[in-house]
């Protein structure tokens, strides 16, 4: 089994039995962008007979049918050139593995030089014990699986899984299409691991191997590495499905986690009304390239998708990337067409618009309306009232200076021009069972309850009493008898990231000042989330280039990029931040540094310090990195246009945030201004940005992982 990389199928994504949508009868808006010349295959594995209930698998369906119309509609490939395989095409489109291989077949023979072929596999995947091989052994005796709908028991005769597809197989299949001269873009929403979260709506995605192999035949093949001389990468590295080699020809692969992470799927999107479960990873993408206004690459698009993750709250997980065509943009599109399809419509007397939250909108949007003969000017505007999945009701309102106009054109084409960013409040419940997993005296669950109420009803409060585990961001969990806080998304074996309180301190205090510092924190993430690069920046709009270098030992200097893994800092590092004006207008700079540990800090200006940049000039700012806070940190940078009275956001630090706060008012009494402090504090007259407004600023989020210890000898850069 000569392999040039391991593919390791962990549970890939899309997995479901929910219904292939019909093509929508509304025919499309006319774009001068040509359709894509393009393939694609949909594999999602839903039921599995000859596994157990506890194993079957929930709404990948709905993936699906995101991935499909994002396709179609989105990157123009024809709707007859995508094979979806679900248990909703009957017996025929069944994800079997005869069927899968046929695909895949067909795929390599229709397929030819400059077109584009997009796989996403759909499915648990698992591990049997690898067939020994003098020039190709797996490290830690293990081969991994993908499994088909009608997947097996093992055969010990052979060595396998029956109707299993193994890893050489995988990649065989994808080398005759990559031999065609297509370009292949695989998807894998895949598990890594066995951890996963507890009591928050999450399923876990992955098969046990000791669920379909003997626990023998497991030993052997372990024991068998052992002897060999190889040593398993187990969880020392982020170890990804397909190890790909730098020369592998146009293919680029995109992974839901690493190797120690959970992969999950969920109720999606969170707070819909028409929510249902969806891959993580797959929901995100559809969401960032639907409402990306500017093309992205593949490497883009991953680091784009960890900052959503970020803006939501979560620590995990951190996407992969590999291939030697991470770099070109996505599909290969030269540019992309005008927003999707957005019109006004009626139902009853209920105004609506034929987009929802899965095409960028958030309650309190506001879209300008257009006339029906094409004219460029503004009938009107509407504000989101209700929001669902690919819908939402509006009601005609007035936007800035333009009075409000009841009788709209219905059918009009409508334009966002303003996203309400609001002040998100952080919702947070009690976890039931403590760690290891035993159910928590009931006196305590409702006395800790009881504190979370408090917080919930005090004025402009940051925080929420959950409905339940499953609708909270954060967790009170027991450990050993003492209250900590983790964040709902961690893993079950995870150590909390806060607590317990000083021995001295009041418990309803100590929890207040926590959960405001943490809401806080994420608020500000998510502001930065959510503004880069929402809209196009004008001639006279803040066009800021900001890079990241790490310096060297002998004091020369390396680009710090996203890798496959993400980008990991070490204790003794200096990270170089670089801005560049690249407007006509000059820039106010703050550089904030939002630690694992959600403390803010001002890493410029310092007090007094110059913070203007004028048009074409640059600024490199330092930051030493130390192992004080480990795990997922963050920067937010945040630039303002320059006018009269230097800015800057330095009140926003913490945790002498109350104090702080009371410095550069000329900031605060910004658009800008109230939009942070209605984030930060739950206050403050300015909720969103508009068209106008978003062109005077803009904000940046980048993240990183801080290790301990120091940078180990010959360890590139990130």
């Amino acid at each position: 089994m000569r392999r040039d990389w391991r593919l390791w199928v962990g549970l890939l994504a899309l997995v479901g039995g929910g219904l292939v949508r019909a093509a929508d009868p509304t025919p499309p808006v006319e774009s001068s962008h040509p359709p894509t010349p393009g393939w694609a295959l949909l594999v999602g594995c839903t039921r599995y007979p000859r596994l157990s209930e506890a194993l079957q698998l929930e709404g990948p369906g709905n993936d699906v049918v995101m991935m499909r119309d994002l396709l179609v509609e989105r990157f123009k490939i024809p709707a007859a050139n995508v094979t979806v395989l679900s248990e909703a095409g009957g017996e025929a489109l069944r994800p079997t593995r005869q069927h899968i291989e046929a695909a895949f077949q067909r795929l390599a023979k229709v397929a030819k030089k400059g077109d584009q072929v997009v796989i996403l596999m759909a499915g648990h995947g698992s591990q049997q014990p690898d067939i020994p091989s003098a020039d190709d052994p797996e490290p830690d005796g293990l081969d991994e699986i993908f499994l088909p709908a009608d997947v097996g028991e093992w055969h010990d005769q052979v060595g396998k899984v029956e109707n299993a597809i193994a890893d050489d197989e995988l990649r065989g299949w994808l080398r005759a299409i990559q031999d065609t001269g297509a370009s292949v873009w695989l998807i894998m929403d895949s598990c890594h691991s066995g951890t996963m979260s507890r009591d928050v709506g999450e399923v876990s995605r992955q098969v046990l191997a000791e669920k379909l192999v003997p626990a023998e035949a497991i030993k052997k093949a372990v024991e068998r590495a052992a002897a060999a001389g190889e040593k398993s990468r187990g969880r020392e590295e982020a170890s990804s499905t397909l190890q790909l080699a730098d020369n592998e020809p146009s293919l680029v692969a995109i992974y839901a986690a690493q190797s120690s992470e959970p992969t999950v799927e969920k109720f999606l999107p969170p707070g819909n009304p028409e929510r249902t479960r969806r891959g993580l990873l797959t929901y995100t993408m559809h969401k960032i390239l639907t409402e990306s206004a500017q093309p992205l690459t593949y490497r883009e698009l991953v680091q784009r998708v960890q900052a959503q993750y970020v803006a939501w709250g979560r620590t995990a997980p951190t996407p992969l990337i590999e291939g030697n065509i991470k770099d070109n943009e996505v599909l290969g599109q030269k540019r992309w067409p005008g927003r999707s399809r957005i019109l006004l419509t009626e139902t009853s007397g209920q105004l609506g618009v034929s987009a929802g939250e899965l095409d960028g909108l958030s309650p309190g949007a506001v879209l300008a309306v257009f006339p029906l003969d094409g004219g460029m000017t503004p009938a009107g505007h509407v504000r989101v009232t209700r929001l669902f999945n690919q819908r939402a009701e509006v009601e005609p309102c007035e936007f800035e200076g333009q009075a409000l106009v009841a009788s709209l054109p219905v059918g009009g084409r409508c334009e966002i021009v303003f996203v309400d960013y609001g002040a998100s409040r952080l919702a947070v419940a009690v976890d039931p069972l403590d760690q290891p997993g035993s159910p928590i005296p009931a006196e305590t669950k409702v006395r800790l309850e009881q504190i979370l109420k408090q917080l919930d009803g005090e004025p402009a409060s940051l925080i929420r009493l959950a409905a339940s585990p499953a609708e909270a961001d954060w967790l009170l969990r027991l450990k050993e008898g003492k209250v900590y806080l983790a964040p709902a998304a961690s893993a079950i074996d995870a150590p909390p990231p806060l607590g317990p309180p000083p021995a001295a301190a009041d418990l309803a205090e100590w929890l207040g000042a926590s959960l405001k510092g943490i809401a806080r924190a994420e608020n500000l993430k998510r502001v930065a989330a959510r503004t880069t690069d929402e809209f196009p920046r004008g001639d006279l709009g803040v066009n800021l280039e900001v890079s990241l270098e790490r310096r060297l030992a002998n004091r020369d200097t390396e680009k710090v990029v996203w890798q496959k893994a993400g980008i990991d800092l070490f204790d003794g590092d200096v990270l170089l931040v670089r801005f560049k004006n690249a407007g006509r207008v000059p820039i106010d700079i703050t550089l904030l540094y939002v630690d694992s540990a959600y403390g803010i800090t001002s890493v410029f200006p310092a007090a007094g310090e110059y913070n203007r940049i004028e048009p074409g000039k640059s600024l490199t700012v330092p930051i030493d990195i130390n192992a004080t806070t480990r795990g997922l940190e963050h920067i937010v940078v945040i630039a303002v246009k320059g006018e009269g009275q230097n800015i800057d956001f330095t009140s926003l630090e913490q945790p002498s945030i109350e104090v702080a706060r009371t410095r550069g008012p000329q900031a605060i009494s910004s658009p800008l201004g109230q939009l942070m402090e209605s984030a930060l504090y739950g206050q403050g007259k300015t909720r969103g940005g508009s068209r106008s407004q978003v062109n005077d600023y803009a904000i940046r989020l980048f993240s990183w992982n801080v290790r301990s210890g120091q940078r180990p000898a010959g360890t590139p850069a990130p």
